[in-house]
């Protein structure tokens, strides 16, 4: 009797290693950026990565775009019927984080008004932009040109009256980054170097900044000098996908939402001082959690002071073994009835390396 032998689909390789289209993209970019283990298993390995942070983005962005839809096609705007059509989708209503969920529809609501003001200057949504990056590799003893696809979908693009183009970047959390985060973000500029090439632009463009949870936005502008820099480092980083075989891993976090995370050296490293330690849903064991993490934290204030200091008499930045620390300046505004004084926050980066 023979014993039937089952075979076990091979999972497809992503991205730059698919066999059929290969092409880069910012998400594999960053994601080897951020740890190289983690982007082998997910573009190499072929597995996926489920989790509710990237569920709720995903569902927050479809709801943006119908809004955007809506707004566009229609001759007065989104209405409140359109609107409670978006906010009632099941993929909203059904989503199990209710505070999540009640957060995004308030911030829909906002940034429905701010839509119907402007909609006369869409031009494009989910629009797909490409390019062509030339890299040098070794093949066979010899450096020839491979030309790679790096691609992006770019959820709104205007053209303002004056002729200036302006994309807007919708983040799904609460927290709203600097300034200085947001022109040195990696994604905008990629988005600031495609539009010019799609549109051959050559003028300043606007990136809006607009956090959907907190209904707030703000403005930044980027030139083509942005852009070249931006093409030379989408140039490196292919070239280190396609040449670098070390898929070292790298703690950071969201170490918490990787699938390799119970088997990572690097995780076991970092979280050794948990070894042996079963986790139950009890008292005592909630509040060890809780004066371990205030252990933590005290230690990560005094290597900020430190640090601080060494900003202060190196700075305006430290840049060493891949990352870089600066402050971000924030200047004091006005909230409704209320006045926020100036601030300074220390911000830390990857860097390329």
């Amino acid at each position: 009797m023979k014993t039937a032998i089952r075979r076990t689909r091979r999972r497809r390789r992503r991205g730059v290693f698919d066999r059929w289209d290969p092409h880069s993209s910012y998400s594999q970019l960053a994601l080897r950026f951020r740890c190289k283990r983690n982007y082998k298993d997910q573009y190499i390995d072929g597995h996926t990565v489920k989790g509710d942070h990237l569920e709720w983005g995903t569902i927050l962005h479809n709801a943006v775009r119908r809004i955007n839809a809506m707004a566009r096609d229609s001759k007065d705007g989104i209405g409140p019927e359109d609107l409670e059509r978006v906010l009632s989708s099941r993929s909203l209503t059904t989503f199990k984080h209710f505070n999540w969920y009640k957060g995004g529809c308030d911030g829909l609501e906002k940034y429905a008004e701010l839509v119907n003001q402007e909609r006369g200057t869409i031009v494009a949504l989910e629009m797909p932009v490409e390019i062509q990056v030339p890299v040098q590799v070794r093949r066979r003893g010899k450096m020839v040109t491979k030309v790679i696809k790096f691609r992006s979908f770019i959820d709104r693009v205007d053209r303002l009256r004056d002729g200036r183009y302006r994309f807007w970047e919708y983040k799904s959390y609460g927290a709203l980054r600097s300034r200085e985060e947001v022109l040195q973000d990696f994604q905008n500029n990629t988005y600031n170097a495609q539009i010019r090439r799609h549109f051959g632009y050559h003028g300043k463009i606007i990136c809006v900044y607009y956090s959907i949870l907190l209904g707030k936005w703000f403005e930044v502008e980027f030139d083509v000098k942005d852009a070249i820099q931006t093409e030379r480092y989408i140039a490196d980083g292919i070239k280190g996908q396609l040449t670098d075989k070390t898929f070292e891993p790298t703690f950071n976090d969201r170490c918490g939402d990787c699938r390799l995370m119970q088997t990572c050296p690097e995780f076991k490293k970092q979280m050794s001082w948990m070894d042996g330690t079963v986790l139950t849903a009890s008292p005592q064991m909630l509040s060890e959690m809780k004066a371990a993490s205030k252990i933590y934290n005290e230690r990560a204030a005094k290597i900020q002071m430190l640090l601080a200091t060494r900003i202060d008499r190196e700075g305006p930045e430290i840049i060493e073994n891949g990352w870089r620390a600066f402050f971000s300046h924030q200047k004091g505004h006005k909230v409704a009835a209320f006045e926020t004084a100036p601030s300074s926050t220390m911000r830390i980066q990857r860097v390329s390396r």
